[in-house]
C-alpha cells in the first residue's frame, strides 16, 4: 500500500510495469520475487548470535536493493 502511493507522488519510479494502465507499480517484484526472497531468508536464516543475524539480515536487505535497482535500470 505504501509503495502504491510512494508511485502516486512520482517519490518512486518503476519504468518495467506488465500492466502500464492498471498501476505504474511492478507486478512481478512485489507478487512473485519478494514472497519467494521472504521464504528463503527464513528458511536459511542463522541462528547462532545476534552478530551474525545481524551480518545476514543486512546482507539480504543489500542483496534485494541490488536486484530491484537492477531491475528498474
Amino acid at each position: 500500500m505504501v509503495e502504491l502511493l510512494l508511485v502516486q507522488f512520482d517519490l518512486v519510479a518503476h519504468p518495467l510495469r506488465e500492466f502500464p494502465k492498471a498501476s505504474d507499480l511492478n507486478i512481478t517484484f512485489k507478487v512473485v520475487w519478494l514472497p519467494v526472497a521472504s521464504s528463503l531468508y527464513y528458511i536459511y536464516r542463522p541462528r547462532e548470535n545476534n552478530l551474525t543475524k545481524c551480518f545476514y539480515f543486512a546482507a539480504w536487505i543489500s542483496l534485494l536493493t541490488l536486484i530491484d535497482g537492477l531491475l528498474a535500470a
